[in-house]
């Protein structure tokens, strides 16, 4: 997280960049679902820091068509997409509505300088601070992630 910040700065100082920022891709390869998609179908805990944990949440196509419409902005600097916010056992629970089944959880616990609210930038750089607050319920983000879930599904219980 602070290499990142640092990166930024250095970017927005001395260069002529346009960055985007986005929390958690939903779909992509490095996705949290895949994992807790395993688990769930493996009836194996899922190993989490905190499940209050809250982080923000978009598409990859929200991700890509986000930055074709935005790749000729004049004005340089960091740009946010429209994200959501859950947290880690909101998401968790979205899962289990979605599979039928409950998912064990394990909690790990905090690592040094983590924060329980996920925020994009900090502004100990004069950056403005973009705070992970408001969360969806289960439900909403069942619906949410239910399109990706049965392409998963699909592709990866095909044997089952």
């Amino acid at each position: 997280g602070h290499s990142k910040a640092l990166s930024e700065h250095y970017l927005r100082q001395y260069t002529n960049t346009l960055m985007f920022r986005w929390g958690n891709i939903i779909g992509s390869t490095g996705s949290f679902f895949p994992y807790l998609l395993k688990c769930a179908y493996n009836n194996t805990p899922v190993k989490v820091t905190d499940s209050v944990m809250t982080r923000y949440w978009i598409h990859i196509e929200d991700a890509v068509k986000f930055v074709y419409d935005n790749r000729l902005v004049n004005d340089r600097g960091v740009l946010y997409p429209k994200m959501v916010t859950a947290s880690i056992d909101t998401v968790i629970t979205a899962v289990e509505l979605l599979v039928g089944r409950k998912i064990q959880r394990q909690d790990m616990g905090h690592r040094p300088g983590e924060k329980i609210h996920e925020a994009m930038v900090n502004d100990k750089f004069g950056m403005r601070e973009r705070s992970c607050q408001g969360t969806l319920t289960a439900q909403e983000f069942a619906k949410i992630i239910k399109p990706w879930w049965i392409k998963w599904k699909k592709e990866n219980l095909r044997s089952q």
